[in-house]
């Protein structure tokens, strides 16, 4: 009740927190696309890249007991945080 109160006195209502992930709930389809277009994308397997021995598989690089690491999305992920 409290919580209400304070909601009406304040204009305020709950989906209105929801407001700042619209943009990334538009942008899902495409992520969503994408990924589908270049894990289909003929050209890129057999063709390599500095280490990377085939663009259209995962690199992956390093292995740590069963789990392997691709460096290609934690390289991407650096690169765009800078």
């Amino acid at each position: 009740m409290m919580l209400s109160t304070f909601y009406t006195e304040h204009n305020y209502h709950p989906i209105m927190a929801l407001r700042s992930s619209l943009g990334l709930i538009i942008q899902i389809p495409f992520f969503m696309a994408a990924y589908s277009y270049l894990s289909n994308l003929t050209s890129l397997k057999g063709n390599d890249f500095f280490f990377i021995k085939d663009l259209g598989t995962p690199d992956n690089t390093f292995q740590i007991g069963i789990f392997t690491i691709n460096v290609l999305p934690i390289a991407m992920t650096l690169i765009q945080g800078l």
